[in-house]
């Protein structure tokens, strides 16, 4: 089941809104609002042995391109899941980087009701939650 969340995005407003919002309904979310910082939270959790389920990230972030965070998760974070938020239109480069049985991709902004379902789908999807 997924529990753990980490909120990346550049937008502190935004971000904070949506960890705000997962922790009232009894996720455990933590915010990062570039790619370091979630970086080192995400190394920090493994240490802690408290690691992340899911990494809820922009696709355009202030300092590195969404991609290539996407990249480094795969690369040092193999397991977790990626829900991408995006202003523009799914495109191909995108959809080469995400794996359809883990991850999933959204408009912004995502009402709290379809950011809840996108969570529980992909619970079902890795196999997460019983339902």
């Amino acid at each position: 089941m997924i529990k753990r969340i980490l909120v990346v995005d550049g937008d502190v407003k935004y971000g904070e809104s949506i960890r705000k919002y997962l922790n009232m309904k009894g996720f455990e979310a933590e915010y990062a609002w570039n790619e370091n910082e979630a970086y080192l939270k995400m190394k920090n959790s493994m240490i802690e042995e408290r690691t992340f389920d899911l990494v809820i990230a922009r696709l355009l972030l202030p300092e590195m391109d969404g991609k290539e965070l996407i990249e480094m998760l795969d690369e040092e974070f193999y397991d977790i899941s990626i829900l991408v938020i995006s202003e523009t239109p799914f495109c191909d480069s995108v959809k080469n980087y995400l794996k359809k049985d883990r991850d999933f991709y959204c408009y912004k902004p995502i009402g709290p009701r379809k950011l809840i379902e996108v969570i529980k789908a992909l619970s079902i999807k890795r196999g997460r939650c019983q339902m």
